[in-house]
């Protein structure tokens, strides 16, 4: 009786969560004093906020709070107008976070934002010869400062769907679906973006017999298309045929390149195709891009694939895999580094396949 009188007492006990409010100047980070926090309480019966409070001149803050298994807790910050979400609070009283970092920025409507990455993962064709797409779109600001909007009609940023599908809808990503648009062959996102990645989800289906065509913008690159049907045929945009992977079971192939401003990406379909896949296969598909995985988990094994592009894309994707949605919690010096080494593999991939490419 006195062990199971005491159990409460010990669950029941608060912890803490601390750490520092920082706004990143050039390549450094300074503290930022006076901004409001609010721990979050999201969980599947109760949501909403637990407790606030104001970071002091050091930039620092802290809350106590009872922990809670069941629920997922997140810290907010204020910024300028926009507000600034955390990584989850770790709730385990064992592993307290006391080492919290929350990334603010002054806010611009001129901030370059530009498209750093596309994946289009295409199913074999269902019992109604229609193909489901995945279309996942990486925007990337990299600068230091937060993209607004000049006005509540302009986007902070847009790009194209491709031409051919229907049933185009929002799915599951780093924004809120309530802040993307589709407006007729466009993309539209009317949200703050932060500097740092953001990741577009687009779930949509090319109708029997159709194809599919898209137009790349000045700011195109590491472009991926992955296809589970044999007869699929990706031309334009100096994508290249440089693998297939397996995923549970469920070969796609793939191409992979740098498409060039005003490049089109066309994908066509030689014939009728053998049957659906289980309908487990998209969600699945959207998880892992969702966590900028879908070209790193080890599950996924390469065939057929010269060493070099293999070697260059499989560690492209690690990069992204690694620190995709994670600069709140990394070390200014160390996210510059990664976007470097990015950036410098990218370049070895493109001119890697420019040199592939037939001469005319």
């Amino acid at each position: 009786m006195i062990l199971c009188a005491a159990a409460p007492a010990v669950a029941q006990r608060p912890m803490v969560a601390s750490g520092r409010v920082v706004k990143l100047e050039g390549s450094d980070s300074v503290a930022v004093g006076g901004v409001r926090l609010v721990l979050h309480r999201v969980g599947r019966s109760q949501q909403g906020p637990i407790d606030s409070t104001v970071s002091g001149p050091d930039g620092g803050f802290q809350f106590r709070f009872i922990p809670d298994t069941t629920v997922i807790l997140l810290l907010s910050a204020r910024f300028a107008g926009i507000e600034y979400f955390s990584s989850p609070v770790n709730s385990n009283p064992g592993l307290p976070d006391t080492a919290l970092v929350v990334v603010v920025s002054d806010t611009s409507s001129t901030a370059r934002v530009s498209q750093a990455a596309r994946y289009l993962v295409i199913r074999r064709a269902a019992e109604d010869s229609s193909r489901a797409v995945l279309d996942l779109i990486v925007v990337v600001n990299k600068g230091s400062v937060t993209r607004i909007s000049r006005d509540t009609i302009v986007p902070s940023w847009a790009g194209r769907i491709p031409q051919g599908v229907t049933g185009a809808r929002v799915g599951q990503a780093d924004v809120s679906a309530d802040a993307v648009v589709l407006r007729n062959d466009s993309v539209l996102l009317f949200a703050p973006i932060a500097p740092g990645e953001k990741q577009i989800s687009l779930e949509y289906l090319i109708p029997p017999g159709a194809s599919i065509a898209l137009p790349f913008p000045e700011d195109s690159v590491a472009t991926n298309v992955l296809a589970q049907d044999a007869a699929a045929k990706v031309t334009g945009g100096a994508l290249a045929a440089v693998d297939s992977q397996e995923i549970e079971g469920e070969f796609f192939h793939r191409w992979v390149g740098a498409p060039r401003p005003g490049d089109v990406v066309q994908v066509t379909f030689g014939g009728a195709s053998s049957g659906g896949v289980p309908s487990w296969v998209l969600p699945l598909l959207v998880t892992l891009a969702a966590g900028g995985m879908l070209f790193g988990l080890s599950r996924l094994r390469a065939r057929r694939v010269p060493v070099s592009i293999n070697t260059l894309t499989d560690r492209i994707a690690q990069l992204e895999a690694r620190y995709a949605g994670r600069q709140e919690e990394t070390t200014p010096d160390e996210w510059q580094e990664y976007l470097q080494d990015r950036e410098r593999l990218r370049a070895e991939l493109t001119a890697h396949l420019a040199a592939r490419r037939p001469s005319a």
